[in-house]
């Protein structure tokens, strides 16, 4: 009986020194972050020199620079990978962007918050007001003018309220880039609206008061100061 030799073949190995070529994973990542930095720091530094009085911060055109900026990278990026963290920032850039073009550049200014404004004393009346995100009410009901006014609303965003002298000759125009305006008995709503209302009288009136409302997005009512005296009484 013959022995049977079984005969093992070694396993190929590979040349010592070689290795496999890195994968570029991570490469991209790496890029959307360089150019979000990049965003940012220029966007502090915008921030900074506004709060310092050096230059006036607007919004209309710090955002399309900033979208140029991301715009450019993603065309130098395509050719190396996809970058979703640059696409998603181009499309919350083109957001604000589209934003900032409805909204009147004073509303970007004000702070925050809640506003409530109560006016009885012609002295006492601002030329202008300003809120960039909240409520605001504006009471003039009581409000007596000896001498012509003119003032000015801009809000960001949120609700406007504006109480009318009751007997006074008074024009106003409410404009919203997206919103609803209720002005006394007339109620309308949807993007870049703007209505007017005009007293009688108003155009030979001695001492007239000219309100304009504008709102980036919420919503503008303005009541008769007569209606309000009416509410108070019961």
């Amino acid at each position: 009986m013959s022995d049977t030799s079984l005969t093992t073949r070694p396993s190929p190995t590979e040349p010592p020194g070689t290795m496999e070529p890195a994968s570029p994973r991570g490469a991209g990542g790496s890029f959307s972050q360089t150019v979000a930095g990049i965003v940012l720091l220029l966007l502090g530094a915008a921030w900074l020199l506004d709060q310092l009085d050096v230059v006036e911060l607007r919004a209309a055109f710090v955002l399309p620079g900033l979208l140029t900026i991301v715009g450019l990278a993603l065309m130098v990026g395509s050719l190396r990978r996809q970058h979703g963290g640059l696409i998603a920032l181009g499309t919350v850039l083109t957001v604000f962007t589209v934003f900032a073009a409805v909204t009147p550049s004073e509303s970007l200014r004000g702070g925050l918050g809640q506003r409530d404004y109560v006016i009885n004393d012609e002295a006492d009346l601002a030329g202008r007001y300003e809120l960039a995100v909240g409520d605001m009410n504006l009471d003039l009901s009581r409000l007596r003018l000896t001498i012509p006014a003119r003032v000015r609303v801009a809000i960001g965003t949120g609700d406007l309220t504006v109480i009318l002298p009751a007997d006074a000759d008074v024009s106003v125009t409410a404009t919203t880039g997206a919103g609803q305006i209720r002005m006394l008995d007339e109620e309308v709503d949807g993007l870049a609206v703007k209505r007017t209302y005009r007293t009688p009288g108003f155009s030979v009136a001695d001492n007239p008061l000219e309100l304009e409302l504008e709102m980036g997005a919420g919503s503008i009512e303005v009541r008769s100061g007569g209606d309000q005296e009416g509410d108070d009484g019961e």
